[in-house]
């Protein structure tokens, strides 16, 4: 048997992935890591809403920051960074107004 994946484990994972442009894929390894019980972090969510800005996908990188309360995982500066920053890629400086 292989050893437990970690939240280390899925960083590195997730970093690969967004390398590629799949920031779709990540996303569904945060899925898998509450499936597995795997620890999730600020850092793993920002790593994929700063890909998320990146990609121009706002609603989606909103959706994080409200999954990340949801899951009582606080935001950080860098969140709010990385949020600020989809929402100006989508035009949408209002939205960042509320963050």
């Amino acid at each position: 048997k292989g050893a437990d994946p970690t939240s280390h484990t899925f960083e590195l994972v997730v970093r690969g992935l967004l390398k590629r442009s799949q920031w779709r894929r990540a996303l569904q390894l945060l899925d898998l890591m509450e499936e597995w019980e795997v620890p999730q972090s600020t850092r793993i969510y920002n790593i994929i809403i700063s890909a998320c800005a990146k990609a121009r996908e706002f609603g989606q990188a909103m959706a994080l920051l409200k999954k990340m309360r949801s899951l009582s995982i606080k935001p950080d500066v860098v969140t709010f960074n990385a949020l600020i920053s989809a929402c100006a890629s989508a035009g949408r400086w209002k939205d960042s107004m509320s963050l």
